[in-house]
């Protein structure tokens, strides 16, 4: 459930370039693994820009 927003665009394209019916088992696996570390990052980089007061017009936070 986590990683399913990037893990089905990842698998839809999988399907559509590789051609599969059904994706092989180990790259089912790879392409949760890669969607994983995709998420992570991209909400990561969102906490990040939350944190450091670039995401939001109020007075900035102090260093």
């Amino acid at each position: 459930m986590a990683t399913s927003p990037t893990a089905l665009v990842f698998m839809g394209v999988a399907e559509s370039v590789g051609g599969f019916a059904q994706l092989p088992e180990g790259l089912g696996f790879a392409i949760l693994a890669v969607s994983a570390v995709v998420q992570s990052l991209a909400l990561g980089l969102l906490w990040e820009v939350l944190r450091s007061g670039r995401g939001k017009s109020g007075r900035p936070r102090p260093s």
